[in-house]
């Protein structure tokens, strides 16, 4: 696992498999990195894929610092690992406030 600091100083740990452009993986909820790693696995073959483990869940830092705005804040921290172009996928809820939030901070 990779480790990389979020803005509030918490540890966020991640894998990073393939070549090609950006695409995080925001893991559900009650999820860590292990849960999608085959499909980490089969998207590294288009893509450099980042699969991490969400704040106070696997192999990342805990904090009760935990909320929307700081989920985002850590993602934005991954974004910055990547120069071209991210894409990001995820199978839950966050996905319409991922968006809005990039839409406003790129």
């Amino acid at each position: 696992m990779n480790k990389i600091k979020s803005s509030d100083t918490v540890s966020i740990d991640f894998d990073k498999l393939g070549k090609g452009p950006g695409l995080i993986i925001v893991g559900g909820s009650l999820a860590d990195h292990h849960m999608y790693h085959p499909l980490a696995v089969e998207l590294s073959k288009n893509f450099t894929v980042y699969n991490y483990d969400r704040r106070n869940r696997g192999m990342s830092g805990n904090s009760n610092n935990h909320s929307m705005e700081t989920e985002l804040e850590d993602l934005e921290t991954l974004i910055t690992l990547d120069k071209s172009p991210t894409h990001m996928a995820s199978p839950m809820d966050l996905v319409k406030p991922i968006i809005d939030f990039m839409n406003v901070r790129l």
